[in-house]
């Protein structure tokens, strides 16, 4: 079917509308006064679609009366039509209008269908049951396509935007205390002067908190690195039980484990991987850094390692928060441990399951977390292919 002139001018322009739209609250407005050019309606609601009900978020014409908020029950007759069938309909008849729109007819309903189902309804009051003319159908269909397409991208920037917001603020929150604290203590020196003892303390806070402020940064550039493939890995046959070792060896060390019952069963056989056996012990520290720092005191945190096929199977078990089911497809994306609910406490950017899955990725291997809900612990499972599976 041809659409005729005059509909197409006015679908041209409802499209250069939407592409105007600055921002998705503006471009709800720009959805319903376009559909209403469109078919030259004399009035128009747009309401988003919620879990039980559809919600009017813009209204203009003589549906500008009803009142922002207004909500309509999926069950009402020409609601649930609309949404059942993902097609417009023409409603004359009060038995099929909602009883909040009852002024508001005849109309003409029509759909916003997203990716896999209907995301918004257009409300389009009609001056009377010939309005609409017959050639209006086609572009309110095309013009109904791009703007559910429009409403998907500003959601999809909308929702980059506040993850960036959320990061830089994760970002600035985490480099402050360090820099906070380095900053107290040389306050304390240069102002008011320390006795030895003291100043050897505060000395130590400054060299401390400086090699913590250092290793958030390394975190960030080798995440930056290893996206761009900037790190090149000094491959030779490495024994996965001995980095295991020593990544042991320097947490018990360090002290921070010191109230956690550390345990591990490794494979009585070497495990061979032609690998970086620095990076691969980074690995291993940064995962059992993550058991401990989300683990409770006086828990059990357990390292096995196996042969599985032609793989070596590292597996880092703790007791701890556990992981929500729905931050499970997103734990080894950056910042995402950061803005975990619960997890927020316990500090750090969310980088080390990032850099963990970079590294495993670089050396052929896979990564997975598991977790049976929050306080239930959590594991996270490396894959890494043996030598002699190489080519």
């Amino acid at each position: 079917m041809q659409i005729a002139e005059a509909p197409l001018e006015r679908l041209l322009e409802a499209t250069q509308r939407l592409a105007r739209a600055p921002s998705e609250e503006s471009l709800y407005r720009v959805i319903a006064d376009s559909a209403s050019r469109l078919v030259e309606a004399s009035g128009a609601a747009f309401f988003l679609v919620e879990d039980d009900c559809l919600v009017l978020t813009a209204a203009s014409g003589r549906c500008g009366t009803l009142p922002l908020g207004l909500r309509i029950p999926h069950a009402e007759d020409a609601m649930r039509r609309v949404m059942t069938t993902g097609t417009s309909i023409r409603v004359e008849h009060a038995d099929a209008t909602p009883n909040a729109l009852h002024d508001q007819q005849p109309a003409l309903v029509v759909p916003l269908k997203g990716s896999h189902e209907v995301v918004a309804v257009l409300w389009l009051r009609l001056g009377s049951t010939e309005s609409a003319a017959v050639n209006s159908a086609r572009p309110v269909q095309i013009f109904a396509t791009q703007a559910a397409a429009m409403l998907d991208h500003a959601r999809h920037v909308q929702d980059i935007a506040e993850r960036k917001e959320r990061e830089i603020a994760t970002l600035a929150h985490e480099l402050r205390n360090p820099i906070g604290a380095i900053i107290n203590a040389l306050r304390v020196l240069e102002r008011f002067g320390a006795p030895e003892t003291q100043a050897t303390t505060l000395r130590d806070v400054v060299g401390r908190q400086a090699k913590h402020l250092t290793r958030l940064i390394d975190d960030l550039l080798d995440v930056t690195r290893l996206r761009h493939g900037k790190v090149v890995l000094q491959r030779e046959p490495v024994d996965l039980r001995e980095v295991v070792h020593l990544a042991l060896d320097a947490l018990k060390a360090s002290g921070r484990a010191s109230h956690h019952d550390v345990r591990h069963s490794l494979a009585a056989e070497p495990l061979i991987v032609h690998g970086d056996a620095t990076r691969l012990e980074q690995v291993v520290r940064n995962l059992l850094d993550n058991a401990v720092k989300y683990s409770p005191a006086r828990t059990t945190i357990t390292v096995a390692m196996h042969r599985d096929g032609a793989e070596a199977v590292l597996r880092v078990r703790d007791e701890g928060i556990g992981i929500a089911s729905d931050m499970l497809p997103r734990l080894f994306e950056p910042f995402a441990q950061a803005e975990a609910a619960g997890q927020r406490a316990a500090g750090g950017l969310g980088l080390g399951l990032p850099l963990v899955r970079s590294i495993v990725q670089q050396h052929g291997g896979t990564v997975a977390a598991h977790s049976d809900g929050i306080g239930k612990g959590s594991a996270i499972i490396v894959r890494l292919p043996t030598a002699s599976a190489d080519p």
